[in-house]
Formats: structure tokens, C-alpha cells, sequence
């Protein structure tokens, strides 16, 4: 009985996709930059490099009127990378790697990677803006792609 139950239920699902599969979702190579009304984020992947050879992406951010960036805020970008990466995992913050000005941010992730390749990072930034009369914080997802040859 359990077996014929089974069947029928996998039928059913069949009968109700018309036997389709979803459709496969494309994934493009470096992120276009995200645009709100309160901000502009752009994320420019590193210069192709040799294995073994340093990186650095760059991340800049940049407020719309009113808005500025909340230099009090904790800036915080966490990026991890694929195995082939050192560190594989990095989290900044204001300091060396980014800096924070009530006009932009930019963040500089450096890394370097052992293998001929594509190969993704991706992660997480934090920050705030604000107004004469309110501040709001904001966690933007990143990613880009690093060619090595």
C-alpha cells in the first residue's frame, strides 16, 4: 500500500508540472551595480592576475541627496571566496581596507588565488546612511567574479 501511495503522489506532481522541469536560472558573471534611491553601489572586480598573484576588488558606495554615509555606523564587509582563495573568508571593517567618508565608502578586499580560473566571491556589506533627520541601515549583498590565467 505504502509503495502505490508513493506512486500516485509522484504521478500527481508529474500530472501538475505537465512533466517540466523548472526552468534554469542564469547566473551572470560580476553583479550590476545596485541602484536605489538612496544609494548607488558599485562593485568592480579585480584585474585578471596569475595564480598565486594579489588581488583587490573594489566596492564603492555612494549616497543620494539627502543622505550621507554614517561614519558612526560599524562598516562591515564579509566576503568569502572559493577554496582556491587566501583567506578564504575575510571581515572588514573601517580602517585600511575601507574607508568611510560622509560621501562614500569604498572597500578594497584584497586576496589572492592558487587556481587557473573563474572563481566566485560573494558576501555581505553593512552600513548606514542618514539625514538631518533620521539614519537607516542597509546589509547589501555582493559578489564578483576573479579570472586567473
Amino acid at each position: 500500500m505504502t509503495k502505490f501511495l508513493s506512486i500516485f503522489v509522484c504521478l500527481l506532481l508529474l500530472a501538475g508540472c505537465g512533466g517540466r522541469t523548472a526552468p534554469r536560472r542564469t547566473v551572470t558573471p560580476a553583479a550590476p551595480p545596485a541602484a536605489t534611491s538612496t544609494y548607488e553601489l558599485d562593485v568592480t572586480p579585480p584585474a585578471p592576475a596569475r595564480p598565486g598573484q594579489s588581488m583587490v576588488a573594489r566596492l564603492m558606495l555612494l549616497p543620494r541627496e539627502p543622505f550621507k554615509v554614517n561614519v558612526e555606523y560599524p562598516v562591515r564587509l564579509d566576503v568569502r571566496g572559493p577554496d582556491a582563495a587566501h583567506p578564504r573568508r575575510q571581515v572588514l571593517a573601517a580602517g585600511r581596507s575601507v574607508k568611510v567618508a560622509a560621501g562614500q565608502l569604498v572597500a578594497e578586499p584584497a586576496f589572492a588565488v592558487t587556481r587557473p580560473g573563474q572563481h566566485r566571491f560573494s558576501g555581505t556589506l553593512s552600513f548606514g546612511l542618514c539625514t538631518n533627520s533620521r539614519c537607516e541601515t542597509y546589509t547589501e549583498p555582493v559578489s564578483w567574479i576573479a579570472q586567473v590565467h
